[in-house]
């Protein structure tokens, strides 16, 4: 079967679908794309709501919103959803960013990296970020790391995905009160369940060292469970 097959076409035939994976996560497949509008080719996400409950279901009807709501050159960009109640699952458009994601480009490099374009990766990322903290409605991230940075190889341009456990504050009362996120990425006061933005300022931290070591932080650790004593100063 070729790649380059049209698999599916959204309702109104603006977009279609190849058979081409550019990726998974641990609810939703994307696949390429293409938008008969623009010309551009895009991501064409699939969520399967086949035994998911309640809350799975509206942490991804959130974070469909919450996409909706964002326009920002460092966020990847939304464009369209619709629901295939038949087929029990959602899909939503977004950009398609050519590099993949951060994590994948920095392994195909595979060698350092040199200062400069490390700091051009961060300015860029904190763009992102002060962008989510400083709405008015503040967003946190919650689950910031390589994995969910995506880079447009050709320019170098960074955007911000995977918003799937992002929270607001005002949703929170002030405050997020959850344990979520990668384990190696979370910040030691999540442990406590009370935190806020500054949680992804730490996990920028570790996308940081990422860069750097090219490898995932604590990585030589081996009991990821025993980062909770962090919270209360305890030594691994």
């Amino acid at each position: 079967m070729s790649k380059d097959e049209v698999k599916e076409k959204s309702p109104l035939g603006r977009f279609v679908r190849f058979n081409r994976k550019l990726g998974s996560g641990s609810y939703k497949t994307v696949w390429l794309g293409f938008d008969n509008d623009t010309g551009m080719e895009v991501a064409w996400n699939i969520i399967s709501f086949q035994n998911l409950d309640k809350k799975a279901k509206k942490r991804i009807s959130d974070e469909i919103q919450m996409l909706k709501n964002l326009k920002h050159p460092k966020i990847i960009a939304f464009i369209n959803a619709w629901t295939n109640k038949e087929q029990e699952k959602v899909c939503f458009i977004t950009e398609r960013v050519t590099g993949g994601s951060l994590l994948q480009y920095i392994k195909r490099i595979n060698a350092p990296l040199k200062l400069k374009v490390i700091r051009n990766w961060c300015r860029q990322i904190l763009e992102g970020l002060n962008y989510l903290h400083t709405r008015p409605d503040p967003i946190i991230h919650r689950d910031l790391k390589c994995d969910n940075i995506f880079i447009n190889g050709n320019r170098g341009d960074i955007v911000i995905g995977d918003l799937g456990l992002s929270t607001t504050l005002r949703e929170s009362c002030a405050v997020a009160r959850s344990i979520v996120g990668t384990v190696d990425f979370i910040a030691p006061e999540i442990y406590d369940e009370n935190y806020g933005t500054s949680v992804d300022i730490y996990a920028f931290g570790m996308v940081l060292l990422e860069m750097i070591g090219r490898e995932q932080p604590w990585s030589e650790c081996d009991t990821p469970g025993g980062f909770s004593g962090f919270s209360q100063g305890s030594e691994h």
